[in-house]
């Protein structure tokens, strides 16, 4: 403002009189004089506006900072005192934990042992040599010739137990279990292990035994050339097929897995072990076929011990081949072998019946390990472990997975005191002695 009023004084002093030039002069100094007043005023009054605007920011940020430090001091407390809370139940668990992994590894030294002085060999015939496998066999074979300190009886070989399953302080027959259950369960795979167990029996005690549970055998499955043996057997609207396992020993069955895949003639594209394919013969499949057809509609459950197991696979698996793989309610195998190779794997779990299988495994049972995953083989169905304390998981350790895999390639005769503890997990009746106690305990699967 001073500026354009020097400005405009220039422009016109030269114009007027001096008389005026004097008043004009008077007037300039006045109007100076105000403008520098208002100027300084309000220079006075913009500090004091922002002495006290910074001074409210300053304080306004101050009280800001000390809430978010008592939020941060009222967090910490909480973290401190859940420390405190928690610490006592993780160190309680993490010694649990030591405990196990204890428990675990004398479990492995069983193996460990085994392995000892078989890792060499057992490199050596990796991939499809078979003497190892052999040497499996002949170690079962010594084993089941010698006195042993009196085991509880194989199904073949001794009486089953005199009672089906208990539930709730009555006896049940497993058609009702079956009956009841929308998916194949922890009380199913009781019912249908007691099934399995059934099958080592002959015609007339498994007729005697449908009488009380108001059930009858609508087929007999057996061909002679193969010595395959089981039955199917109905009740309402369910139908329980089960397949004997190996009679007597292991010897033939670990003699058998030595031999080599094949392709079935009944689905394309797949490789299972060749004994398993020559025991499911045409007369088999035909057999089954006859008494399936004696109740259509009811829901098929499929069971069965050791080569039983596998049997059983390749029944359920001949089924949806068939287009019948909805009317498959459930397959539940004990001790079962390997059958297949991966394509059939995969092939089983497309059909929707990985889900509806529970393949259990008894600890230390060496059957599940053979044939050799080396060999090309692969596992089917969800599994399901019996640990050590007859506790059920749903995992198999690695480790032991590298071990089985290892024991099934290769062992010695020298080694049968350790491999007695393989064999006596296979016992069918160890399978059923833990699955009820499993069931009784209401373990989840």
């Amino acid at each position: 403002m001073r500026v354009d009023l020097d400005r405009y004084y220039e422009s016109v002093k030269d114009l007027v009189p001096p008389d005026l030039k004097t008043k004009l002069d008077a007037q300039r100094a006045d109007i100076r004089k105000h403008i520098d007043e208002e100027l300084g005023a309000f220079e006075t009054q913009l500090a004091a506006y922002l002495h006290t605007e910074l001074e409210r920011a300053e304080q306004q940020l101050t009280n800001e900072l000390a809430q978010r430090r008592a939020a941060v001091h009222a967090i910490l407390q909480q973290l401190q005192t859940a420390r405190d809370q928690t610490a006592g139940p993780l160190r309680a668990a993490a010694e649990q934990l030591l405990r196990e992994q204890a428990a675990y590894e004398e479990r492995l030294a069983g193996y460990g042992r085994v392995l000892r002085q078989t890792l060499v060999t057992g490199l050596q015939v990796a991939g499809l040599s078979v003497p190892g496998l052999g040497a499996v066999a002949g170690l079962v074979g010594s084993i089941t010739a010698s006195p042993a300190p009196a085991p509880a009886p194989h199904p073949a070989d001794g009486p089953l137990p005199t009672a089906p399953p208990v539930m709730g302080g009555s006896t049940t027959s497993p058609f009702t279990l079956l009956a009841a259950a929308t998916a194949p369960t922890l009380g199913t795979a009781v019912a249908l292990g007691q099934m399995a167990l059934l099958a080592y029996e002959d015609g007339p005690t498994v007729r005697a035994r449908m009488a009380p549970w108001q059930a009858e055998v609508i087929g007999v499955i057996q061909d002679p050339t193969t010595g395959t043996e089981g039955f199917a057997a109905r009740a309402g609207n369910e139908v329980v097929v089960a397949f004997r396992g190996t009679e007597g020993n292991l010897h033939d069955l670990l003699t058998d897995a030595q031999c080599r895949r094949r392709r079935l003639d009944w689905l394309v594209g797949v490789e299972v072990h060749e004994g398993f394919a020559k025991a499911f013969s045409t007369e088999v499949r035909n057999a089954l076929a006859s008494a399936l057809a004696q109740a259509p509609g009811c829901r098929v459950w499929i069971c069965g011990h050791s080569l039983g197991g596998a049997l059983a696979v390749l029944a359920a698996a001949w089924l949806a081949s068939q287009g019948r793989a909805a009317a498959v309610a459930g397959i539940v195998t004990v001790g079962q072998p390997r059958v297949g190779d991966r394509v059939f794997t995969r092939w089983y779990d497309g059909q929707g019946l990985t889900a509806k299988h529970l393949r259990f495994v008894n600890d230390r049972d060496i059957v599940p390990c053979v044939p050799p995953a080396g060999l090309g083989y692969d596992h089917i169905g969800r599994l399901e472990l019996f640990t050590d304390d007859g506790c059920l998981r749903q995992d198999a350790p690695r480790l032991r997975e590298l071990v089985e895999d290892l024991v099934s390639s290769v062992a010695h005769h020298h080694l049968a005191d350790e491999a007695k503890e393989f064999l006596e997990d296979h016992r069918s009746a160890a399978y059923q002695a833990l699955l009820e106690a499993a069931w009784r305990r209401g373990d989840p699967l």
